[in-house]
């Protein structure tokens, strides 16, 4: 019986994954090894892509952490996790936002939370086992938001229809 060879077209796909920055500071060493260990993360995160040619994009997850211990900063991490992304040309423009800004963002961040626990390790601290983010829920709301710019800017630049009439 003869091989049967299928193909699959995807829409998009990683072609390497990278740490372009990583910044740690453990703070109070080595005193915040002999305390309590209760801590209180803030977290920022932004998911970054430009377009480097036709198909191919840089995509950034930037992760911002501040860790607290019973109310002394314990430590403050910045990590940026990147990939080169290729996206596949029958995509359309709005596709190709969503898919970097949530698909690829999604994707990328298992490697973003590893990251992070391996440095928070390294520092001799209990890993965080961060939860994951929906980007998604971020994406959508953005757009929203957008859309309500625009709106509102177009509101402020149209004439009223009492201007046109008159």
């Amino acid at each position: 019986m003869p091989d049967k060879t299928i193909q699959v077209n995807l829409a998009w796909r990683f072609e390497r994954i990278f740490l372009r920055k990583a910044n740690i500071e453990l703070h109070e060493a080595p005193e915040v090894f002999d305390m309590k260990w209760q801590p209180n993360v803030d977290m920022n995160i932004h998911g970054r892509f430009h377009k480097l040619a036709e198909q191919r994009f840089d995509v950034s997850l930037e992760m911002k952490l501040t860790c607290k211990n019973l109310d002394k900063l314990a430590f403050e991490l910045d990590l940026h996790q990147s990939a080169l992304v290729i996206v596949n040309k029958d995509q359309d423009p709005d596709e190709v936002k969503r898919i970097l800004a949530v698909e690829a963002t999604n994707a990328l961040f298992p490697y973003t939370r590893e990251a992070v626990d391996n440095l928070v390790l390294r520092m001799s601290l209990p890993p965080m086992m961060l939860a994951h983010f929906n980007f998604d829920k971020v994406f959508e709301e953005g757009e929203r938001q957008l859309k309500a710019q625009v709106g509102q800017q177009a509101d402020r630049v149209l004439p009223s229809s009492d201007e046109v009439l008159n």
